[in-house]
């Protein structure tokens, strides 16, 4: 069986990976795509594949993926097993792989049973074969008891392991109602944005999706990403989450503020490049001037402290 694996190396998706087994696939920035990266520089739309039986047919490629000139002009043309192709943009990595299941699953069963010859014969080798051939005539007597004696009981053991197995199933089934796992992941998200005193402009949670918008500073969106691999990892299965984050309007105040020289004294003086000073506790855009240190200075804003190196 032939699958096709998409793995995410950096960005906000770093460590998650999909695969796929049949149907079309596609990857981009677009929320309608089978794998929906919402980094915020993502291109909608960077390949699209379709898994046809054991064969992967590369249906289209954005020619502004880096290392996808080995994919330009193969569209319409066979991808096959084992073939890997990096692919990369404004540094959102992830890779496109085509695994063979069949020879994988193939592979484990010949190694398992080369180990298991393998131990035999070295037992084998340790015994002498006075005490192999003693060994042998024992588990002959006891496997003709044994088929004498549960003759009569085998009917009940096999009602008994069915019942068993029958109550076994309905557990797991209780164990993994969909409202209990999408109540999780919702528990999570507003245990974050409480945590980071932060808030979601969208918030949309169904049965087995989560559909969510913010806009974040630098630190919460990496706090953010932590918890999206997490997310994905433990509920990845069951639920698809989709986020589309972007910059809070004041980190973005933050970023632009340039940094010409600091001076230090009895009492420090931030310059700006735009020729205004900065002392401590003086506001500028709406940030106050917390703190001034040798390798960086802080800001205090209405929603979060943020730090500019030096």
């Amino acid at each position: 069986m032939i699958s096709v694996k998409i793995e995410v190396l950096s960005g906000l998706h770093s460590g998650a990976n999909w695969t796929f087994s049949n149907g079309e696939v596609s990857v981009g920035g677009n929320s309608q795509c089978s794998v929906f990266l919402c980094d915020e520089v993502l291109p909608d739309f960077c390949l699209r594949l379709k898994v046809i039986g054991n064969r992967v047919l590369l249906k289209e490629v954005n020619p502004a993926l880096h290392g996808a000139g080995e994919l330009i002009g193969r569209e319409g043309k066979w991808v096959y097993p084992d073939q890997v192709f990096m692919l990369e943009y404004e540094g959102i990595q992830f890779s496109l792989s085509v695994v063979d299941q069949s020879a994988v699953i193939l592979a484990r069963i010949a190694n398992a049973f080369r180990k298991r010859v393998h131990g035999t014969l070295e037992l084998v080798q340790g015994m002498g074969i006075q005490l192999v051939l003693g060994i042998s005539f024992c588990l002959g007597l006891l496997s003709t008891v044994t088929v004498l004696f549960l003759g009569t009981v085998g009917g009940n053991n096999v009602q008994a392991k069915e019942y068993k197995s029958l109550e076994q199933a309905t557990e797991v089934e209780v164990t993994a109602k969909p409202n209990q796992v999408i109540d999780s992941v919702r528990q999570e998200l507003i245990r974050f944005a409480e945590s980071q005193r932060a808030s979601y402009t969208v918030l949309e949670i169904k049965d087995d999706s989560v559909n969510l918008s913010a806009e974040f500073t630098r630190i919460q969106m990496r706090n953010f990403e932590n918890l999206i691999q997490n997310l994905a990892r433990d509920y990845g299965a069951n639920v698809a989450i989709t986020a589309k984050l972007s910059l809070s309007p004041e980190q973005k105040l933050v970023d632009e503020i340039d940094i010409q020289s600091v001076s230090f004294g009895s009492q420090p003086v931030v310059m700006l490049r735009t020729g205004e000073r900065l002392f401590l506790d003086a506001s500028y855009n709406d940030l106050r001037l917390v703190k001034v240190a040798s390798n960086a200075i802080v800001l205090q804003g209405k929603s979060a402290t943020y730090e500019l190196p030096l």
